[in-house]
């Protein structure tokens, strides 16, 4: 069940854009295709 690392991995950047509320969370999702707010 430790096998998928994946899964614990997306969910501190996850939490991390929603706290931050994605202006700086080049993590790829908010990142991708809204405001590009530069670093």
């Amino acid at each position: 069940r430790w096998s998928p690392a994946p899964a614990p991995t997306p969910q501190p950047e996850t939490t991390g854009e929603a706290l931050d509320g994605a202006p700086q969370a080049p993590t790829g999702t908010d990142a991708g295709g809204v405001v590009p707010t530069p670093p």
